[in-house]
């Protein structure tokens, strides 16, 4: 009996496809595990962003839900979380993050925060909306909000190639505490018309919610960034329906050239 696997959005969605998001076999490489020295981690995480949107809850109607304090009505709202890069693409200083937000429509505020938590900017929806710059399904380019300092590089993710070793800007589980970490390339294939990367990771983390976005980086260079996590369907006689995490993940690349 084959075990089932499941791909889920890091953003708690669930991904279009199935098997074919990561290549079988290709996981199952051992890579030794590796340590991300200090002057590396300080790097990735001065470029790196945490990006909080924030939308209201709408009922059958598509009205705001309502909820009443200290007597007065005020609405409710949703959070979507991600990560982003500061990164200079094309001679310009952007923000590099996922496509996969899924407030965008109803969206009143989103929140830029540094790796420390510090709040570096805050916008609101319709001056988000008008940041973006580009997007393809699995990478998108965002205008600064605010005059934000950047130390990355954008790099050249044709270069990548299976079994070698990057690093992730990683959201650790279940807080807003970021690190990074050391990911085996496991494939470099196409799923859905863009080229993405088929991760490992190297230490045991599990990819999760809220590490969408973050950035992956070869070479002391940003070459992509984490889309979708892989997880996998409990034994029928574990009679559970939720999915386990797993230590496979999936990353679009950097594209080479956006508009």
């Amino acid at each position: 009996m084959i075990r089932k696997l499941m791909v889920l959005g890091l953003a708690s969605l669930l991904a279009a496809g199935f098997l074919g998001m990561f290549p079988r076999g290709k996981e199952q490489k051992v890579y030794a595990a590796t340590a991300v020295d200090a002057a590396t981690k300080q790097q990735i995480l001065a470029a790196t962003v945490r990006i909080v949107l924030y939308a209201p809850l709408l009922d059958a109607n598509g009205q705001p839900q309502m909820v009443t304090v200290n007597g007065q009505q005020q609405a409710q709202y949703i959070t979507g979380e991600g990560l982003g890069t500061l990164v200079n693409l094309n001679g310009e200083t952007v923000i590099v993050t996922h496509d996969h937000w899924t407030l965008l429509d109803t969206l009143k505020m989103a929140r830029f925060y540094d790796a420390a938590g510090a709040l570096l900017a805050e916008v609101n929806g319709d001056a988000f909306r008008h940041l973006i710059r580009y997007r393809d399904g699995g990478t998108m380019v965002l205008g600064l909000p605010a005059p934000l300092a950047t130390t990355a590089v954008n790099g050249n993710a044709q270069l990548v190639q299976p079994e070698d070793v990057v690093y992730l800007t990683y959201r650790v589980p279940n807080s807003e505490l970021l690190d990074v970490v050391a990911m085996g390339v496991a494939d470099v294939y196409e799923r859905n018309g863009r080229d993405v990367f088929a991760l490992v990771s190297l230490n045991g983390e599990m990819v999760d919610n809220g590490n969408s976005g973050g950035g992956v980086w070869y070479q002391g260079k940003l070459v992509g960034n984490m889309w979708v996590t892989v997880k996998e369907l409990p034994w029928f006689w574990e009679k559970s329906d939720t999915p386990k995490g797993t230590n496979t993940s999936v990353a679009a690349l950097l594209p080479t050239a956006v508009p």
